[in-house]
């Protein structure tokens, strides 16, 4: 599922307009600009852009930069968030067996395999 088809769904499930995704985000996006991101021409939006997104459409944070993908994620991890994971892969011994694999794979074949494991995150998601 896209960004545009995602945003689609919340919009209709939620009975939202894009004025009313507009007003819930305080105006930090317009309204045009929701309807632009819902029907695709909008392709990767900005950070600050999905955050008030999210915030329009009542959803949390995450699940829309998951629908956007993870170009923007990546650049926007902190300190707190990296400990976090940290923690969490020396914790779980499965974590640590992937991230091994993953550290080891050429470029192409990592690319490849985040495709697959974002679009399975996107399943689960819905």
């Amino acid at each position: 599922m896209t960004l545009g088809e995602y945003v689609r769904k919340v919009m209709k499930d939620k009975h939202l307009s894009a004025m009313k995704v507009q007003k819930n985000s305080g105006g930090t996006i317009s309204d045009t600009y929701v309807l632009k991101i819902r029907s695709g021409k909008v392709k990767r939006p900005s950070l600050s852009r999905l955050k008030a997104l999210a915030k329009g459409l009542k959803e949390p944070e995450e699940r829309v930069l998951a629908f956007a993908g993870a170009e923007v994620q990546e650049k926007e991890w902190s300190a707190q968030r990296l400990a976090e994971v940290v923690v969490k892969i020396v914790d779980t011994p499965d974590l640590r067996d992937a991230v091994e694999v993953l550290v080891a794979m050429n470029q192409d074949d990592l690319k490849a395999t985040l495709r697959t494991l974002r679009r399975k995150r996107r399943s689960a998601q819905l």
